[in-house]
């Protein structure tokens, strides 16, 4: 029983890399929760609320899977944390807001230049390191609860 979904929901992330030809990019809502191999219509922060999806975690947007929500709406939602506090599995906003770019992290080996999976324009998803994404807009770090939604633990009995 896995409950703690934070290291699928980077699989997920990496997996939509090798997937790539499935997903098409396109700035619509409301977009359908499909995975490949269905064709997946998706922009960046669409595939942020993907991967959680698959892994089994809340939506991070707070809209219960409903085919909306943005990259402002994770802005809003997320705990903001420092960049030295990043995780695999947490998520970068760029921009105003978190209004231009939204990311996955998938490694944080170099602490200063972790590795993302974007989703930013046709032919992604792909890695891009934040260093790559930094022309965007000001970058705020994001934690969201990677608690399996459907495994929630049994309060404990005292």
């Amino acid at each position: 029983m896995i409950i703690n979904v934070r290291n699928q929901i980077v699989k997920w992330a990496v997996d939509g890399i090798t997937e790539r030809q499935h997903f098409t990019y396109e700035e619509v809502r409301p977009l359908p929760l499909t995975w490949p191999p269905h064709h997946t219509v998706t922009d960046c922060s669409f595939f942020v609320k993907l991967c959680y999806w698959k892994a089994g975690a809340k939506d991070p947007t707070g809209l219960n899977y409903d085919g909306y929500g943005n990259s402002d709406s994770l802005f809003a939602r997320g705990k903001h944390i420092a960049l030295g506090q990043l995780k695999p599995g947490d998520v970068i906003v760029f921009g105003p807001g978190g209004s231009v770019h939204a990311v996955v992290v998938v490694s944080v080996a170099d602490k200063a230049n972790p590795v993302c999976v974007s989703m930013g324009k046709p032919g992604d998803p792909s890695l891009a390191s934040l260093g790559e994404c930094l022309p965007l807009g000001t970058p705020t770090f994001l934690r969201f609860n990677t608690i399996n939604r459907h495994l929630i633990p049994s309060p404990k009995r005292h």
